[in-house]
């Protein structure tokens, strides 16, 4: 036992001698790696749910008119797509780790513009579309 600074702790090893047999051990590896999978198992299908209800909510909520300035700002193409296709494209873009700062950025500026589009006085000076 320890004393410090009124912290009161103490280490016991506990030492067992089993002998594991190989069949113990497999079972063991094999329990852990079904425990394994099944997470990973979950992880994708949350992210694809994740992705259908983005290009689910691009699709009812945004024109576009919307989706191209969105496209703009990423610097995707938009030439001759579709909605859904351009929807697709931003999704896979939006969803990218390496985008995640301009992802980021662009949301909090069109946080900005919504909000600047509701105040009374600021609104007369901001012309979009």
């Amino acid at each position: 036992i320890i004393l410090m600074q009124n912290i009161h702790y103490s280490l016991i090893e506990d030492k067992i001698n089993r002998k594991i047999s190989y069949e113990e051990l497999k079972e063991e590896v094999d329990e852990r790696e079904k425990e394994i999978d099944l997470k990973q198992t979950d992880d994708v299908t949350d992210f694809y749910s994740q992705i259908c209800f983005e290009e689910q909510d691009y699709m009812e909520n945004y024109t576009k008119k919307q989706l191209d300035l969105i496209a703009d700002y990423y610097k995707i193409s938009k030439r001759k797509k579709r909605k859904h296709i351009l929807i697709e494209d931003i999704v896979a873009f939006e969803n990218n780790m390496e985008n995640e700062e301009i992802v980021s950025q662009r949301k909090l500026m069109w946080f900005y513009i919504e909000q600047i589009k509701c105040d009374n006085y600021l609104s007369k000076f901001l012309i979009l579309e």
